[in-house]
């Protein structure tokens, strides 16, 4: 499998016709998945206040949800229809099939994140049961995001 096609930013598969800047499904679901980056990095910055462990939970929640809200924008600007759920793994799954290149970053955050999420630990709680910490996870993501937000990845044509 090749890497993946990066069209330059101004690119039109980031909108549909018609629609101005910043408005497209694609656009927003990124917008959500930086803005929920941005809080569990504000969450995780409070290792000084000794609450790292105390916010564990809804910063794995954050940071989780921006993963799930990057997979969904890739797998619209890919032409899938994106499915309704939680379930990391079967938004990965969908890329991969249709050829879209996931980096090894992003393949650890869907392997480690994928299973809490679907299971609502981050939103009940049951112990981190070996999940990286937030900030691990924060440190693969947001290169992630960058890339994405640079030049939608989308299956290469070749």
């Amino acid at each position: 499998m090749t890497k993946a096609q990066i069209p330059s930013a101004g690119s039109s598969i980031h909108m549909k016709a018609g629609e101005p800047p910043g408005t497209s499904p694609i656009e927003n679901k990124l917008q959500l998945a930086e803005d929920y980056l941005l809080a569990s990095k504000i969450l995780a910055a409070q290792r000084e206040l000794s609450l790292e462990v105390r916010l564990w939970l809804p910063s794995g929640q954050l940071v989780a949800h921006a993963a799930e809200m990057l997979l969904k924008a890739m797998v619209e600007a890919n032409g899938l229809e994106v499915p309704k759920g939680h379930d990391l793994h079967k938004l990965a799954d969908m890329l991969l099939k249709s050829g879209v290149y996931l980096s090894d970053q992003l393949k650890f955050v869907v392997k480690h994140l994928g299973p809490p999420l679907a299971g609502h630990v981050f939103r009940y709680g049951a112990g981190n049961n070996g999940v990286p910490t937030a900030q691990q996870m924060i440190d693969r993501l947001e290169p992630e995001l960058d890339a994405f937000r640079k030049g939608l990845m989308v299956k290469s044509s070749a």
